[in-house]
């Protein structure tokens, strides 16, 4: 067991899942994809820019 194994089973720990090391050490590579994924969605600013899909409120008469 290594220390990204240790990490990943810390992690699964704290969301209330009890993980084995075989299973830990085979989730390693999503988590570090999962990372990669999310660094670049918070590196787009995104700033004035309006939603695609606007909500539009059901009237109240139909």
């Amino acid at each position: 067991m290594n220390d990204k194994s240790d990490d990943v089973r810390q992690m699964a720990r704290r969301a209330g899942v009890e993980l084995t090391a075989e299973r830990a050490e085979g989730l390693i590579g999503s988590i570090r994809n999962l990372d990669q994924v999310a660094g670049a969605l918070a590196a787009i600013d995104y700033g004035e820019v309006e939603p695609a899909p606007r909500f539009k409120a059901p009237r109240p008469d139909g």
